[in-house]
């Protein structure tokens, strides 16, 4: 039985990176190996590993992939991953892929800084202000940083030197009689600091 005429892998291949996923995508092949046409493409397969000199024994797909990207939810961040595409021109019998691409490398680092605390409010008495906060989505939080400032100052002052780990924080040191503004943003386990929830403050 004569060998079946399917593509060679792909070529160009490229990723987006986000914080829930590593997309990878590829253009099609144009022309089979002889430079038949079209090109017999039953689907693809995709293949992750850590070390390039090594091919997986199985597929991240289960199943050969139609479409010419691939989503990996299943990744941890502060490692590289090289990612390899195949080409199935047959799922029949015979079974036909191609060799794997040139692997694609991707250096999996978290710059994605967590949405800002919510529904920050302040509750001030007797020159002391305690405020509240809820916890933004994001699973990698590891604490909240709190400012203050008052209202013609330029500068935001930092009130502590280490994250604070729960949704509240009591400040007893701004003092009677004077306005302050707070603003509390999230930090999570990288480093990466959200946007601020910002909250104005009137004691009596």
């Amino acid at each position: 039985m004569a060998p079946l005429a399917i593509p060679g892998p792909p070529r160009g291949l490229s990723f987006q990176l986000g914080q829930e996923y590593i997309r990878i995508l590829w253009p099609p092949p144009e022309t089979n190996l002889d430079g038949s046409t079209p090109p017999r493409i039953a689907g693809y397969n995709v293949y992750r590993t850590e070390d390039p000199r090594s091919l997986p024994p199985a597929p991240l797909n289960k199943q050969p992939l139609r479409a010419t990207e691939f989503e990996d939810r299943e990744f941890q961040f502060d490692k590289t991953y090289y990612y390899l595409v195949s080409v199935v021109g047959s799922v029949e019998s015979p079974y036909a892929e191609s060799l794997p691409s040139a692997p694609l490398a991707v250096p999996a680092q978290d710059t994605f800084p967590p949405e800002p605390p919510g529904d920050l409010h302040a509750v001030a008495e007797g020159g002391i202000v305690i405020l509240f906060w809820t916890a933004p989505p994001q699973r990698d939080v590891a604490g909240y940083r709190i400012y203050r400032r008052e209202p013609d100052v330029s500068e935001w002052a930092s009130l502590d030197t280490e994250l604070v780990t729960t949704l509240s924080y009591r400040d007893e040191k701004p003092g009677a009689g004077k306005k302050y503004e707070y603003r509390v943003t999230a930090v999570d386990t990288h480093g990466n600091e959200s946007q601020p929830a910002t909250v104005p403050v009137e004691l009596q």
